[in-house]
């Protein structure tokens, strides 16, 4: 059973404020936290299947819309992750040894 997108995930509302500034308008903003939300809770992660979890948008095709034309540039928002990702796991030591992979 697919459970509804009322909201983003903690962990989504916890991280997404440092990418606020590549979106236009909240509208756009909310569809990314929704499209990421889909991505960590829903079994299928497909667009469809994210669209049709999201209780917020009436219009299902909101999020495709979003998605394929994007006001943002995926560099930006890359640089973004990777500055997170950097901070969440700055070594407690100085133990070099582990290798972190780069998805973007």
């Amino acid at each position: 059973m697919q459970l509804p997108i009322v909201a983003p995930a903690p962990v989504v509302s916890e991280h997404a404020q440092a990418f606020r500034h590549l979106f236009n308008d909240e509208r756009a903003y909310q569809h990314f936290q929704h499209y990421l939300t889909g991505l960590i809770v829903l079994e299928n992660k497909s667009l469809t299947n994210i669209s049709r979890c999201t209780i917020e948008s009436a219009d299902k095709s909101n999020l495709s819309r979003f998605l394929s034309s994007a006001p943002w540039h995926p560099p930006e928002v890359n640089d973004g992750r990777n500055q997170i990702h950097a901070g969440a796991n700055a070594p407690a030591s100085t133990d070099r040894s582990r290798v972190e992979p780069d998805f973007g």
